[in-house]
């Protein structure tokens, strides 16, 4: 049995319906454009209210709220770091559960045996594992757990796929002025099941023709991609190939930090089918 819709025609006049709506936009815009102080972050122009930019590892304020990545305080690195986190064998120690995670997955991050614990030491999350030391990707202070003070502690991270391999190291700032800074303890290296190829953030849309579906993912390879689909599980019997892969990088970007090398995420390719 088929169904049919039929669309009728209303009865408002167009003609006056185009001017009430071009009056309501041009109020709004001037509304927007009025002369305020600029916001130091984004606004939402819909409810003119701020909405801040979560940092990678979705850190929160002591009172709950998201910590915005755009008005944090960021860590400073000085010129000297020193590396004290003599491997696996030392006293110090950082450790991440489990070693290989999935896309979106969590772990838990542990520390002990810092002998001399500090109320601004914090935990750096590095992607890919060899970073330098000023090229963290997100960071943790560490006086957010509550036994920091006896020198070992806990914090679970939700972790997506970077495409390399990451890594957690353990920070503290000493000397006057906080001239130098040394790392205590490193984590061993987190990875991502299935690689850098894996695809994630599978998406799926609608087209014009209701007998189409496009779908949209994102992974490692720039690779022809390919779709295998069917009406079961274990009976993909039908295959759609896209025509190509497309990427950005850090130069295409608007402006700071987004637009710099230290800041810029690599987002893989973005792989388009339509079947």
């Amino acid at each position: 049995t088929m169904t049919t819709v039929r669309w009728c025609k209303a009865t408002i006049n167009s003609r006056a319906s185009i001017v009430l709506l071009a009056i309501a936009a041009s109020l709004l815009c001037l509304y927007l454009l009025a002369d305020r102080k600029a916001p130091s972050a984004p606004l939402d122009l819909t409810y003119g209210i701020h909405r801040p930019v979560l940092t990678y590892l979705n850190r929160k304020h002591s009172n709950g709220k998201f910590v915005d990545a755009q008005q944090q305080a960021a860590p400073r690195i000085p010129a000297t770091v020193i590396d004290l986190s003599g491997g696996r064998s030392g006293a110090q120690q950082l450790d991440v559960v489990p070693a290989v995670v999935t896309n979106g997955g969590s772990v838990e991050v542990t520390w002990s045996g810092i002998s001399n614990p500090r109320s601004d030491d914090w935990i750096g999350f590095f992607c890919p594992h060899d970073a330098k030391d000023s090229s963290y990707l997100d960071h943790w202070p560490v006086a957010q757990c509550p036994t920091h003070t006896k020198g070992h502690g806990a914090v679970t991270f939700t972790l997506y796929n970077l495409r390399f391999d990451c890594e957690f190291r353990y920070y503290t700032s000493v000397g006057e002025g906080k001239s130098e800074l040394h790392l205590l303890a490193r984590s061993p290296r987190v990875t991502f099941e299935g690689g850098p190829h894996a695809p994630v953030h599978g998406h799926l849309a609608l087209t014009g023709d209701p007998s189409q579906m496009r779908v949209q993912w994102t992974s490692g390879t720039r690779h022809s991609p390919t779709v295998k689909y069917g009406f079961a599980p274990n009976a993909l019997d039908f295959t759609a190939r896209g025509f190509s892969s497309r990427t950005y990088n850090y130069t295409d970007m608007c402006g700071p930090p987004a637009n710099t090398p230290r800041a810029f995420v690599d987002p893989g390719y973005l792989h388009d089918v339509l079947l």
